[in-house]
């Protein structure tokens, strides 16, 4: 049955059936009553602290069994929540009722009878056993008020009044929410200060490059790896080679021969100064500027034995990254302190965006910053990326209006420096603002919509005008109440659902 289509003949039979005289008295005949048909469900919905209880039962009335359909889902990802035990009783006026029956009919879902015995106001009492969650809780409890009637008609009367509705509903039935990404929450509202947006670039951190210097001169050789920029490199990996070439002056053997020299000069220097010392010949000063120059000179001693062979110094990796710039061409000819090439390091990286001086004053109110690279479909909180606010400028000047705003971050976007990503900053405020998340809204030819919750399987389809964002939630203005329970992940899914034609509300239920 399309759901518009119940919902209309919902309210005929609601209209003509039971239609009030100004006495309040019903003016329909006992021969029209016995052609009523009683189909109408209460809806009992309620959210403990793991877990969505909702439940389809006939109205409640003396002497008759009401059947309850149950489903039950995980508060943490909207899945049915399996393998449990019921136990569901009726309390009302000092006496209680316990329901019997209890079927599984399948993941998540529950059957069980109740019959009540007496008139009046009274509560279920639902205690939901074997959650067998990591943190050692196994229930979860729920009390629902509940109105027991003296007959059948009193009872589906008041179910149809009560029963949600909505002229924009739309149908998406537990059993299709289980096989997607599905949430939802409730809208409450926030202090929300100022909303900064801005175009920012990602640089690497200090020390997280290094530049590759020629020890000596010679000439450039490529012939054993071509090394390219954006290459991922190891620590000590080999990357190219410098040859004398047969240069007779700043050739690689002089300065190989000049570094162990200098290393041996160094050593018996040391251990001249040290047999002295003993004693007592040199003082603790000259013993100290001795061993200094030989730890230096041993250094760069072991650093030529590493990385000089035959004629030719190894030019190596000096730690893991990517190859950043290649500053040189193969033939061609270096000096010794001639940059080579930089190899950087993405573990960390820093942000920077420049802003305009009017958000001087909100940059000590930080509170929230959220990131996304360039049309990617989602964006990261500073707080997932391990970040922190680094610095921001205090000051302007003629040449540069701007104020630099820098953010430190994990590498987790994978994020290549000199690329540019959106930047959200979010200060601290007084205006209470109701926002959503950004996957709560659809968009349908330049309106949005988000989807509002009736039951846990019936939305209505509400549009709303909406503000800034933050790269993760917006806010909305209008069109939306705190405390109204959305589709906060999966609405887009429903949205695609409803253009498939709205589906029976019982579709999927074993009664």
């Amino acid at each position: 049955m399309k759901i518009k289509s119940f919902l209309f003949i919902l309210s005929l039979v609601s209209l003509f059936a039971c239609r009030d005289t100004a006495g309040h008295q019903h003016g329909h005949s006992h021969e029209a009553e016995s052609a009523h048909v009683h189909d109408a469900k209460l809806y009992l919905v309620q959210y403990g602290q793991y877990t969505e209880f909702f439940a389809e039962a006939d109205p409640l009335f003396v002497g008759s069994t009401s059947h309850f359909l149950i489903q039950l889902s995980r508060l943490e990802d909207f899945k049915p929540m399996d393998s449990v035990q019921i136990d569901l009783s009726l309390e009302s006026g000092g006496k209680t009722w316990a329901a019997t029956g209890f079927k599984r009919v399948k993941a998540g879902q529950y059957k069980l009878e109740l019959q009540p015995g007496q008139i009046g106001s009274g509560q279920l009492l639902v205690r939901v056993r074997g959650l067998q969650r990591p943190d050692g809780v196994q229930e979860d409890l729920f009390r629902i008020p509940v109105q027991v009637y003296k007959d059948e008609h009193e009872a589906h009367h008041a179910a149809e009044h009560q029963a949600p509705t909505s002229s924009n509903a739309v149908v998406f039935t537990k059993a299709q929410s289980y096989l997607v990404d599905f949430k939802t929450e409730i809208t409450h509202p926030e202090n929300i200060g100022k909303l900064i947006s801005s175009v920012a670039q990602i640089l690497p951190t200090p020390g997280a490059q290094t530049e590759i210097i020629a020890k000596a001169s010679g000439i450039v050789s490529l012939d054993k790896k071509n090394v390219v920029e954006g290459q991922a490199v190891s620590e000590g990996e080999y990357l190219f080679s410098i040859e004398s070439g047969g240069m007779l002056e700043n050739s690689i053997n002089q300065y190989v021969t000049s570094v162990v020299n200098d290393y041996e000069k160094a050593k018996k220097d040391y251990e001249r100064e040290k047999a002295l010392a003993e004693d007592k010949i040199v003082s603790e000063t000259e013993l100290l500027q001795a061993k200094n120059i030989y730890e230096k000179a041993l250094a760069n001693y072991e650093q030529v034995k590493a990385n000089f062979s035959e004629d030719r110094q190894i030019v190596r990796a000096p730690i893991d990254g990517y190859v950043k710039q290649i500053s040189v061409q193969n033939g061609q000819y270096v000096s010794a302190g001639q940059p080579m090439a930089t190899v950087s390091q993405n573990q960390r990286l820093l942000i920077q965006a420049e802003l305009s001086s009017r958000y001087y004053p909100y940059l000590k109110d930080i509170t929230e910053v959220n990131i996304r690279e360039m049309n990617a479909p989602r964006a990261y909180s500073l707080e997932e990326l391990h970040g922190r606010l680094v610095s921001y400028g205090q000051s302007t000047s003629s040449n540069n209006p701007l104020i630099p705003v820098i953010f430190e971050i994990d590498n987790v976007l994978d994020a290549i420096p000199g690329t540019f990503v959106n930047l959200y900053i979010k200060t601290s405020g007084n205006t209470s603002r109701l926002s959503v998340p950004n996957t709560a809204i659809v968009e349908e030819m330049g309106n949005y919509f988000v989807f509002v919750q009736l039951t846990p399987e019936l939305f209505d389809k509400r549009p709303v005008l909406v503000g800034s964002s933050d790269g993760i939630r917006t806010e909305v203005i209008s069109g939306l109440q705190a405390g109204e329970r959305i589709v906060s992940q999966g609405a887009q899914i429903i949205k695609l659902s409803q253009g498939a034609g709205a589906l029976d509300p019982h579709a999927g239920h074993a009664h």
